[in-house]
């Protein structure tokens, strides 16, 4: 993608939103069904550009302004030989045949995303055509970067895909392919395809599809077997990247019988987790329900489990959760927020919309003050 195509895409992403909020704000399917009809094409258009900003630019999209962003790409550019030419034109080191190492092409992965950002989001709206221009130039000189050969030590990142022909799997597939597309030379994927093979999958170790083992070199790092997220897997590769070593994982597939949670299994469960609390014979919950499980299931990038607190479990305090009808949304093996209470649609779809942007890392806690005590819990003064 062009800087120019990502500026479109950033202009549609927010018309989308802004169409969506003014549908939203003036209750516009209430009166036409051909409204309520484009309001859904709105919303795919919006989680579709969401998917392409996510990609192209990580969650530097719309986090700073244009003088921050600005000074964090050029204080990169400037403490690398490599890209230090774009700021003083003192004459690229990058000639033909030049291997590049990995710290450098990680360096021009992170510059070109920063870069893309900032020329999609504030391009048009200033006129330092010099910052512009240096903008464009560490961009441009970032693809050439990855475009080079690699100086791998030997040690090339390996990613061996292992999946059958299901939906999970091809999404899998599609991740690691952008994933290889954006770390040129620095790492190969190796895509084999499994079906009803139990001897290749107990000789592997593998349980669950999709898989991917990771190696550096010819040693194996670490087993994930599950569904992850394109960030997720942009963090592991990180940490290889550093030569750190990443352990096994496997997704979760329900927190239902668990005795203890943790961050590493809530993580191996996806990027966006939604979990509803509720107590059996409760008025307020059963008021609540209809909602959460209209909503909660609407937003295929987001699992949702419904929990029901009878005392056979404790799993509701690892949240903190001491009352019910309780919301927690879980973002990459983190809590960031919670609803406490009863919550109408309308504020339920409205949450459900910042959540899942990838950008959003905080939605803070919200309590109608209509809920149940826990019993058993008790709540501090």
């Amino acid at each position: 993608m062009t800087l120019e195509e990502f500026k479109d895409v950033l202009k549609l992403n927010k018309l989308a939103i802004s169409w969506i909020d003014d549908y939203k704000k003036n209750n516009l399917g209430a009166h036409s069904g051909k409204l309520k009809k484009q309001y859904n094409e709105m919303r795919l258009l919006k989680s579709k550009t969401d998917k392409l900003i996510e990609q192209q630019a990580g969650d530097s999209a719309g986090e700073k302004n244009w003088k921050s962003l600005y000074k964090e790409i050029t204080q990169l550019a400037k403490d690398s030989p490599i890209f230090k030419s774009c700021i003083d034109g003192s004459g690229s080191l990058l000639t033909k045949g030049t291997k590049v190492s990995k710290e450098e092409g990680m360096l021009a992965i992170k510059l070109k995303k920063l870069s893309s950002s900032w020329f999609g989001q504030f391009a048009d709206d200033i006129q330092d055509e010099k910052a512009k221009n240096t903008i464009m130039m560490i961009y441009e000189q970032s693809k050439q970067v990855l475009a080079a050969p690699k100086d791998n030590d030997g040690n090339m990142i390996v990613l061996e895909f292992y999946g059958s022909k299901s939906k999970d799997c091809r999404k899998m597939r599609k991740r690691l392919e952008f994933i290889e597309n954006e770390h040129a030379g620095m790492i190969e994927v190796e895509k084999t395809l499994i079906q009803n093979d139990p001897k290749l999958m107990h000789k592997l170790k593998i349980e669950n599809l999709p898989a991917i083992i990771f190696k550096r070199g010819n040693k194996q790092i670490a087993i994930h077997q599950g569904e992850l997220s394109l960030s997720a897997i942009q963090q592991k590769i990180s940490i290889i990247m550093t030569g750190a070593n990443i352990s096994d994982s496997n997704s979760v597939g329900s927190i239902k019988g668990l005795k203890k949670i943790n961050k590493k299994e809530l993580y191996g469960m996806g990027e966006f987790l939604l979990f509803y609390f509720k107590l059996p014979q409760c008025g307020i919950c059963n008021k609540t329900n209809e909602v959460i499980e209209k909503f909660g299931r609407k937003y295929s990038k987001i699992k949702f489990e419904s929990i029901m607190v009878d005392g056979s479990h404790k799993l509701h305090r690892s949240f903190g959760v001491t009352h019910v009808p309780c919301i927690v949304f879980v973002r990459l093996g983190k809590v960031i927020g919670k609803h406490i209470g009863y919550i109408n649609p309308s504020n339920l779809e409205e949450k459900m919309d910042k959540f899942a942007s990838s950008a959003k890392t905080s939605m803070g806690v919200t309590d109608t003050g209509e809920s149940r005590l826990i019993p058993g819990e008790k709540v501090e003064d």
